[in-house]
């Protein structure tokens, strides 16, 4: 089940709405600490051309460009790109802006060394997800890296609200219709980041909502697999193939600042595969 234009049209026009005042904007200003911490990654592996994928006003993509990077952002919200666009120049700071979705972005084949999607690619259904990540393998260049978060099914909201397809809900509020959320767990998204070599992926509980549980996620591009359909896309009920769980490796800026990464810890084998609990108490985890 794909987003419909009505849909993707009351995300953005609740994006709007928090973007045209200074107080919507207040908790959305400053650069995430691990995506501060993935910068010396970025200039070690030689990275030039970025995208931040659902910018918001900018935040991350004003980080890139005063750090050099060649950027390009792209977001819904027409509120959000007037800020990013007014704050740049104010900046001095050089970047292409865009509107537009995630799920059919305006770029070529390979031409990204980064994709940086913060808080954006689960708005939606599994499959809605898995399209999306399709779509940025399809942009980066061969061991070219993304950083991503995504809901997890340890989120306070989950299965809070109408259940539109597996794992997906909308929590309506009376003073406007909500957008569907869909929520992960560790099996799922493994399975979803087929065709990326996975190399970090850590739960982590963010500040700005209690109980809000996210995955974060740095992953590559596998060379070897360009030009190959291999990202799954799920099934039109929203459903997605789930794949073995393997183990995943840190990257040097992570060893570099252990206090931004959070790793999720192992659990003993079962069935000769590893098994990441990533349930609520009383719900058993998921292994493939």
């Amino acid at each position: 089940m794909a987003i419909d234009g009505a849909v993707s049209q009351t995300a953005v026009e609740a994006w709007d709405k928090r973007w045209a005042t200074s107080e919507g904007r207040a908790d959305w200003l400053e650069p995430h600490p691990a995506v501060v911490a993935i910068l010396p990654e970025l200039h070690a592996r030689g990275a030039r051309r970025v995208l931040d994928l659902g910018c918001g006003v900018g935040r991350h993509a004003l980080l890139l460009a005063e750090h050099g990077f060649d950027v390009e952002a792209i977001d819904g919200s027409l509120a959000g790109l007037a800020v990013v666009r007014e704050t740049a120049a104010a900046r001095g700071l050089p970047m292409s802006l865009h509107q537009g979705l995630a799920d059919a972005l305006p770029f070529p084949d390979a031409g990204f060394d980064f994709v940086l999607s913060w808080n954006v690619i689960h708005h939606g259904t599994l499959g809605d997800l898995g399209r999306r990540l399709g779509e940025i393998w399809r942009v980066l260049r061969p061991a070219g890296l993304l950083q991503a978060t995504v809901l997890s099914t340890r989120d306070a909201n989950y299965g809070i609200g109408r259940a539109i397809a597996p794992d997906t809900f909308v929590l309506d509020r009376v003073e406007r219709k909500g957008h569907p959320h869909c929520y992960c767990d560790a099996a799922t998204l493994v399975g979803l980041l087929a065709g990326f070599d996975l190399l970090t992926l850590s739960q982590q509980l963010q500040e700005r909502r209690p109980g809000s549980h996210h995955w974060h996620i740095i992953a590559a591009a596998e060379s070897g697999l360009k030009g190959k359909a291999t990202v799954p896309v799920g099934d039109a009920a929203g459903r997605v193939p789930k794949l073995p769980l393997r183990a995943v490796r840190k990257t040097d800026h992570e060893r570099s600042h252990p206090r931004h990464v959070q790793e999720f810890p192992e659990q003993p084998r079962q069935n000769g595969r590893l098994n990441f609990s990533t349930a609520k108490a009383g719900r058993p985890g998921t292994s493939a």
